[in-house]
């Protein structure tokens, strides 16, 4: 076989083969952090300004199959009372004063299959909410739910950017229901012996040509 059939057989198996799927071992941690945006239900009593709708987040969590990952996030917002009141009629916390939010969550998600550096997944798991003044933590208030969660992640090989949008809702003390969307970057280290899986494409026999 002369050397450019050779380099056209070489050629094709390559592109037959590249396509790679987003999967990983069972093992391989994630780490995130990332900025948020909240919208609350109205009956947390707080100011829908967006300015006290954002809050950052961390997130860690492990594969424990090619597709499934469990995930722990914990979110902070430094919110404020609804203009006019003070938070649970705190005599110390002033009106449209500052309110201290946090959200825990974990939850199992499913990362779909893909063959492009771009993936989709979707999460369902439970969560804690809470909220108290922040010069009188005594005023506070909380809520038990469940979080649903649906986003992409676009990045190359450990390290990428990721985006979601979720929804809680918490039918503890009282009914609430509260929207909003994540962004930021999250890191994906092979640990724990884990090493990243990859499927490739169905290929085609090479037919060398000449022979």
């Amino acid at each position: 076989m002369s050397s450019y059939r050779r380099w056209t057989a070489c050629t094709m198996t390559a592109l037959l083969l590249s396509g790679t799927a987003a999967a990983q071992s069972p093992g391989t941690l994630l780490v995130g952090g990332f900025g948020t945006w909240t919208h609350f239900d109205s009956k947390w009593h707080l100011d829908a300004g967006v300015a006290n709708s954002l809050g950052l987040g961390l997130r860690v969590g492990a594969f424990v199959s090619p597709t499934w990952s469990l995930e722990a996030e914990a979110t902070y917002t430094p919110a404020a009372s609804q203009k006019g009141t003070s938070f649970l009629r705190s005599p110390t916390n002033g009106v449209g004063g500052d309110v201290k939010g946090s959200t825990v969550v974990g939850r199992a998600v499913y990362t779909f299959p893909s063959a492009t550096m771009r993936s989709f997944h979707i999460g369902l798991g439970g969560l804690l909410e809470n909220f108290r003044g922040s010069n009188d933590p005594r005023a506070q208030t909380y809520g038990f739910g469940v979080n649903a969660l649906a986003g992409m992640n676009l990045g190359m090989k450990n390290l990428g950017a990721r985006v979601d949008g979720f929804a809680n809702y918490l039918p503890s003390n009282g009914i609430r229901f509260d929207v909003g969307l994540q962004a930021g970057v999250q890191y994906s280290p092979a640990m724990l012996g884990a090493t990243r899986m990859s499927a490739t494409a169905t290929a085609e026999p090479v037919v060398h040509w000449g022979e």
